[in-house]
């Protein structure tokens, strides 16, 4: 428009509402100045007069249609970034000759990363790798390039205040006509609530809920891997405790003075083994204390114990 200079098209586009409306310019200057400085004002598209109307509607028909296939884009990358955020799932895709990763707004919120103060590279995402996974991970990542497989990992990572989230990283790797692996892209999915469930269940069905001890099955275990280690010479006790009339606490007491008094036995062996359960110049002897069944507790060491 005359000594508008673009000024109505930047106004439209500083709108809410008309951020994303298609702009078609109708000039009848076609030098390259005026169409950058359309372009520059935020315009879609232009048309030079004088113009064929059948290819003016052609031309607004192509725009709307780019309009909606721009709309539906944004709604899936909207409707992504909502799902990741449910998950707690991050992605990222990594130009490995440079190093730097395109990384998802979800990923540093899953690795609690400041993505203004973090660099989007290898080095600093494997220095919050906890210490005692970082050369496993470093090596499940070198096993899967050389095989051009993917990867699956569960592994610690280490939050800015020093807490520990469990991280399953997943990785498929491109590779260039040599075979070297010139692209990686992945996830990053925070599965701590369900390492903790897996393992208070593993806890659950090894451990006698009333006294917190070993129960039957882990006593086993453990008294099976003592023997396979036993070493010719040395000695070794299984110690069985027996309670004496513990019905009649529960009979006369009620079954919640009988886990009192269960839990007190467990806890006067514990106190007695530990600082009793090694022999003279000898360090502490290895020792479980278990719960055989309803009324016993039984204590096992690789050596004799003296206590009882």
């Amino acid at each position: 428009m005359p000594g508008m200079g673009g000024a109505f098209c930047t106004w439209l586009r500083a709108q809410p509402a008309h951020a994303r409306l298609p702009v078609l310019v109708m000039t009848s200057l076609d030098d390259s100045d005026t169409i950058q400085k359309a372009f520059d004002a935020g315009a879609s598209d232009f048309i030079a007069k004088p113009f064929n109307f059948s290819i003016l509607a052609h031309r607004v028909r192509f725009l709307l249609r780019a309009r909606d296939t721009l709309q539906a884009l944004e709604a899936s990358r909207r409707n992504l970034q909502e799902a990741q955020v449910i998950a707690r799932l991050g992605s990222w895709e990594l130009d490995r000759a440079s190093g730097f990763a395109l990384c998802s707004d979800e990923l540093y919120t899953v690795l609690d990363l400041d993505p203004l103060e973090t660099p989007a590279t290898v080095q600093r995402f494997m220095q919050g790798v906890h210490p005692d996974d970082r050369t496993r991970v470093q090596q499940g990542i070198a096993q899967a390039i050389e095989r051009h497989d993917a990867l699956d990992i569960i592994h610690r990572f280490l939050t800015r205040d020093g807490q520990i989230r469990w991280i399953q990283l997943r990785v498929k790797f491109e590779y260039d006509a040599d075979g070297t692996a010139a692209r990686s892209y992945g996830t990053v999915q925070d599965v701590t609530a369900q390492r903790r469930i897996e393992e208070r269940i593993d806890y659950l069905t090894r451990h006698d809920p009333v006294t917190g001890l070993a129960n039957r099955a882990r006593f086993t275990e453990v008294l099976d891997e003592r023997l396979a280690q036993h070493q010719a010479g040395t000695l070794g006790a299984v110690i069985h405790v027996d309670l004496d009339r513990y019905q009649r606490v529960n009979d006369s007491l009620g079954h919640e003075a009988g886990d009192a008094l269960l839990l007190q036995v467990a806890r006067r062996l514990a106190e007695a083994l530990s600082g009793n359960a090694r022999l003279p110049g000898e360090a502490a002897l290895a020792v479980t204390l278990a719960r055989w069944g309803g009324r016993r507790v039984h204590g096992a060491a690789d050596r004799p114990a003296v206590a009882a």
